[in-house]
């Protein structure tokens, strides 16, 4: 079996939270292929109150769905969020991959995305 492609991208940065706005800490642009696609976001609450905050990893510009986790933040905390799926992309077409958070007053940062191609994926039934 040859070996895969794996392509990766990570954004340390903080990205602000304002009023379950969706913003997008990070993208990655990947070829044809079959992935395995994993990714990583720390959330955090800045407000005096618990709030719901929540990730989504999309592709196609966020119409595609690959994987979402929902929290409830305490006040004035944060809490990683792991995200994780599949994903198929034909022909000689590309596609993004990338991570949207939103949360009532917060921040998002340290995201990463990874896309592992392989040869080919098997669900169990």
């Amino acid at each position: 079996m040859a070996a895969g492609v794996a392509f990766v991208n990570s954004n340390p940065a903080r990205v602000n939270l304002q009023n379950f706005g969706e913003q997008t800490p990070l993208r990655l642009a990947i070829g044809p292929g079959t992935y395995l696609v994993f990714g990583r976001i720390v959330l955090g609450n800045e407000d005096p109150d618990a709030q719901n905050a929540g990730a989504r990893m999309t592709s196609k510009d966020g119409s595609d769905l690959i994987d979402r986790a929902n929290v409830r933040l305490a006040a004035h905390s944060s809490q990683t969020l792991a995200l994780q799926g599949t994903l198929r992309v034909d022909g000689n077409t590309t596609d993004v991959i990338d991570i949207r958070c939103s949360t009532f007053i917060g921040f998002a940062q340290e995201a990463s995305l990874f896309a592992i191609e392989v040869s080919q994926l098997k669900f169990k039934p």
